[in-house]
C-alpha cells in the first residue's frame, strides 16, 4: 500500500477547497487535495465575487489571471417593481473599498482555474476522481485516510491537518460527528440561462424585481449571457420541466417586464437547506465552505463566505515547521473558530431571515408581502446608516471596512 505524508489535507476541490489550496501555493506547505468528482461543478451555482474576496485575490496575487479569462465586473445593483420602477439603486465605489466591484467567473469555472494556479506549488498533489470515507478517527482527528487511486494502487494519507471541504453532504463532517443546526426550506430554486435581452440595462448590475405573484433575480453571466432565479411555487418541479420558452417567459413577465423577450432555457434546479455546524474545528480537523454553513442564496453569500473565511484560517495556521505538532494545530484551529463562528452565526441568522422572506414570495398571490418588502426597500435607499449597512453587506464588509 502507498503512503502519502503531507501537512494538509483537503478534502474536496469545490470552490473553498480549491481556493485554500491556491491561497496556500507559495506558503511552504505540503498539500494533498482529494476530489471524487468526475464532471464539472454545477454551472447554476453562485457566480460573483464579493469585492471582499476580489480584495483577498488581489492579495493572493491571482486576480489578473481571472481577468485574463475572461472574467467580467459587476458595479452596482437595483432593486426593482415588475415594471421597472426603482426601489433602491447602488453603486460600490459608494464605499472606500480598493476593488468596488464584483468579480464576475462562471461557477464551474472558478474552482478549476484555482487549481490551475495551486498546481504552481511543487509540493501540491490533487488525487482526482479520489473518493475519501475510510477516515481514522481518534481523540485527536483524523491519522488517516484510506483511498483506492485513479491508477487502482490503494494508498493512505496521512496528515498533520485535514480540511473538510467537500459540501452540503460532506463525509468528514459526519465521520467526526459534528452536529448541526438544520433548516429545510419550502421551495426549491430553478435558474434559467439565456442571451441579455437589449432593454436590461445597466449592463454591469444585478437585479432584483418584485411583483404581486413574488421575486426573481437577473444577475450577468460571461459572455453577454445572464442567470434568472426564482423560487419554484406550487407550480412545482415537473411545470418547470415540461415548461415551453413561451411559458416560462409568461412567469418570467408578470414579475418582471423587462423579460418579455428573454430567450431561456433551464440551467437548473435545486432544493435548499440550511446546514450549519456548531464547530467548526476539532482536534486537527477543520471545516470550511458548505460541510460547514450551507445555506439560502438569498443574499448570494454561500459562495463568498467560503472563500471569505479562508484568511482567518490561513493566519492561525501553524508554520510549515510547526504544523506536525498536534498541539499546535488544535491551538490555531479552537482560535480559528472562535472569531469566526460569531461572525458567521450573525451572517447566517440575516440570511435566514431573508431566505424565510424569499421562500414566502413562492406562495401565489404575495401581494401584501411585496409591498412591505418595497417600502423598506425605499426606505434604505434613503436613509443613509441603512443604506451604508446595506452597502456593507452587499460587498463582504457587514461589520465595518478594516481600511478605515
Amino acid at each position: 500500500m502507498e503512503v502519502i505524508d503531507t501537512d494538509v489535507l483537503i478534502v474536496g476541490g469545490g470552490i473553498a477547497g480549491s481556493a485554500l489550496a491556491c491561497a496556500l501555493r507559495e506558503a511552504g506547505y505540503r498539500i494533498v487535495l482529494v476530489d471524487q468528482r468526475r464532471e464539472p461543478l454545477d454551472t447554476a451555482r453562485g457566480d460573483h465575487l464579493q469585492p471582499c474576496n476580489v480584495e483577498l485575490m488581489a492579495h493572493w496575487g491571482v486576480l489578473e489571471k481571472f481577468f485574463l479569462r475572461g472574467a467580467g465586473r459587476r458595479v452596482g445593483h437595483e432593486f426593482r417593481t415588475a415594471s421597472g420602477e426603482a426601489l433602491l439603486a447602488a453603486t460600490y465605489d459608494e464605499l472606500p473599498v480598493p476593488y468596488p466591484y464584483f468579480l464576475v467567473f462562471n461557477h464551474d469555472l472558478i474552482a478549476e482555474l484555482f487549481l490551475e494556479i495551486a498546481a504552481e506549488n511543487p509540493h501540491f498533489i490533487r488525487l482526482q476522481p479520489v473518493v475519501a470515507r475510510d477516515f481514522e478517527v481518534d481523540d485527536e482527528g483524523v491519522s488517516a485516510v484510506r483511498v483506492e487511486l485513479p491508477n487502482g494502487v490503494r494508498a493512505v494519507i496521512k496528515p498533520h491537518l485535514v480540511v473538510g471541504a467537500d459540501g452540503t453532504n460532506s463525509t468528514l463532517r459526519a465521520a467526526m460527528r459534528f452536529t448541526a443546526d438544520e433548516h429545510q426550506y419550502v421551495h426549491p430554486m430553478v435558474a434559467m440561462f439565456g442571451p441579455r435581452p437589449a432593454t436590461l440595462k445597466p449592463l454591469d448590475h444585478f437585479f432584483r424585481y418584485s411583483s404581486r405573484t413574488g421575486m426573481l433575480v437577473v444577475q450577468q453571466r460571461m459572455n453577454n449571457f445572464i442567470k434568472v432565479t426564482l423560487p419554484v411555487g406550487a407550480e412545482g418541479i415537473a411545470w418547470w420541466k415540461k415548461s415551453t420558452k413561451q411559458q416560462r417567459t409568461e412567469v418570467l413577465r408578470q414579475r418582471a417586464e423587462v423579460l418579455g423577450e428573454f430567450d431561456s432555457e433551464i440551467a437548473g434546479f435545486y432544493p435548499v437547506k440550511m446546514i450549519h455546524t456548531r464547530e467548526y474545528a476539532r482536534g486537527n480537523v477543520v471545516l470550511i465552505g458548505d460541510a460547514a454553513h450551507s445555506i439560502h442564496p438569498a443574499r448570494g453569500q454561500g459562495l463568498n463566505m467560503g472563500i471569505y473565511s479562508l484568511a482567518n484560517l490561513i493566519r492561525h495556521l501553524p508554520s510549515p515547521k510547526d504544523i506536525s505538532r498536534p498541539d499546535r494545530v488544535k491551538t490555531g484551529l479552537q482560535q480559528y473558530q472562535s472569531i469566526q463562528k460569531p461572525l458567521f452565526d450573525t451572517l447566517i441568522a440575516k440570511n435566514h431571515e431573508s431566505a424565510l422572506n424569499m421562500d414566502s414570495t413562492a406562495e401565489g398571490e404575495v401581494g401584501g408581502i411585496m409591498r412591505q418588502q418595497d417600502e423598506r426597500l425605499r426606505l434604505v435607499h434613503n436613509d443613509p446608516k441603512l443604506r451604508r449597512q446595506h452597502l456593507l453587506d452587499s460587498t463582504g464588509y457587514p461589520f465595518g471596512l478594516p481600511h478605515e
